[in-house]
């Protein structure tokens, strides 16, 4: 026999049947909070609770993450556009602001508020998850990687050792971004967490041709300057050539397997684009986690970005660094489109 529970919830107060519906979509829903158009807070002593529970003690400095979110507004998310920010919001700390975006009726105020709460929640995360040890051991490691395989002569640099060497345009090794760029990454990915930033370190090498890209990457492998057993398949990218293509490059050298036959007719879930990116911009992307230990002992995985492209993409973007400007401003477009959406600030951009 089934026993029935026949306990029902028991309610003091009216209010604990208002449910916030906006809230409820964040959290079952699968929504960012980036993309919650309310907040509930309705005093400055709920506001405290809020943050306390959000993880910020007595240490900590709301008011320096307000000064940054301000500062981000202004010289970045606000910068080629015709928004500006109301002088009055710099008065405001930050539970007040969290009190005035919970306000109704939604004024130009409130929605402000919670653009400037919102960006609030992307400093937090770029501020307070990046792991200083683990990105210098990364750093270190990947560096310790290659350098035994870099060498120069009058023709230019190669990779390689005795049995194989390799003709390169150009290497570098990317360092962490600026702060207020790891900032903009979080607001324009649909996840809206550090943990999704795949290129605080990141290795670019450019090739004469695509025949020296998928030699390089086959060296690279199996020298170990990268452990592909540790890589993200979600993030890969190829958009350098087809898999026919490149197996047709080396039909004189290599046979194709079987299981590499089969393998081309079967579904994989293709990554997401990015849709900021030029598409003259081609090239492989590999992402590595590198497990590191950090000089306090620490086993870590830190993630390492790997770019291989070729001389007729460089020549695309000649101009490089207005290439990545251009790149970085659509980002920010991006992240205006978002923060303000279904708002009344911004009507076209």
């Amino acid at each position: 026999m089934i026993k029935v529970d026949s306990r029902v919830p028991v309610i003091a107060n009216a209010d604990e049947f208002s449910i916030p519906w906006q809230t409820l979509q964040t959290i079952i829903a699968g929504r960012s909070l980036i993309d919650t158009l309310e907040l509930q807070v309705a005093n400055l002593d709920e506001a405290r609770r809020f943050l306390l529970a959000y993880g910020m003690g007595d240490g900590d400095d709301p008011e320096g993450l307000r000064s940054i979110a301000l500062e981000y507004i202004e010289t970045v998310l606000l910068a080629d556009s015709e928004l500006c920010l109301p002088q009055a919001l710099h008065d405001l700390s930050l539970v007040q602001l969290m009190v005035t975006a919970s306000k109704r009726p939604r004024t130009a105020i409130c929605e402000w508020s919670c653009v400037i709460l919102k960006v609030c929640h992307a400093v937090a995360h770029a501020r307070w998850t990046r792991d200083e040890d683990a990105y210098r051991g990364a750093l270190a490691l990947v560096q310790a990687r290659l350098e035994p395989y870099l060498t120069h002569s009058s023709d230019g640099p190669w990779i390689g050792d005795d049995r194989c060497r390799i003709p390169i345009v150009e290497y570098g090794i990317k360092t962490e971004k600026h702060f207020f760029r790891l900032v903009t990454k979080l607001l324009v990915k649909e996840g809206n967490l550090s943990s999704e930033i795949y290129d605080h370190i990141g290795m670019r090498f450019v090739t004469h041709d695509i025949f020296s890209a998928i030699l390089l990457i086959k060296f690279l492998r199996t020298r170990h300057v990268f452990m592909y057993a540790n890589m993200l398949p979600q993030e890969a990218k190829n958009s350098l050539a087809e898999f026919h293509q490149i197996e047709a490059l080396f039909a004189e050298f290599s046979e194709p397997t079987e299981s590499a036959i089969k393998a081309r007719g079967e579904q994989v879930w293709p990554p997401a684009k990015n849709q900021y990116s030029s598409k003259k911009f081609k090239m492989i992307k590999i992402i590595e986690r590198v497990l590191v230990t950090t000089g306090s002992g620490r086993k870590v995985f830190f993630p390492c970005e790997f770019q291989i492209l070729t001389r007729k993409t460089q020549d695309s973007l000649s101009h490089k660094n207005t290439h990545h400007s251009a790149y970085e401003k659509r980002q920010v477009k991006g992240v205006r489109r978002r923060l303000f959406h279904g708002t009344s600030l911004l009507k076209t951009d």
